[in-house]
C-alpha cells in the first residue's frame, strides 16, 4: 500500500469514527442535560434509544451525577434501575 493510499484510508477512517462518536456524544450530552433538569421522560427516552448510561458529557457529568447533584430523586432512581454506576 502506498503512502498516499494509507493517508486517504486513515482520513476516511477518522471521519467515519468521528461521525459515530459525535452522535453518541450528543446523545449523552442531551441525556445528562435532561437529568440535571429532572426531565425523567426525556432521560428514559434516551435510555430506551440505547444511550450509554455511564457516559460523561462535555462538562464532566454523568446522568447520575448530574441528577443527584441537583436533587432529582426520581431520575436518580430511574438511572439506578437501568444500572448506572455509582462509582463514577
Amino acid at each position: 500500500m502506498t503512502f498516499k493510499v494509507r493517508v486517504i484510508y486513515s482520513a476516511l477512517l477518522f471521519l467515519l469514527l468521528s461521525a459515530f462518536s459525535g452522535c453518541a456524544d450528543d446523545m449523552i450530552t442531551e441525556m445528562t442535560k435532561a437529568a440535571r433538569k429532572g426531565d425523567i421522560k426525556t432521560v428514559e427516552s434516551y435510555l430506551k434509544k440505547g444511550a450509554y448510561i455511564n457516559g460523561v458529557d462535555k462538562w464532566g457529568f454523568t446522568a447520575l451525577t448530574g441528577s443527584s447533584h441537583y436533587g432529582h430523586l426520581r431520575v436518580v432512581e430511574l438511572l439506578l434501575s437501568y444500572g448506572a454506576d455509582i462509582n463514577l
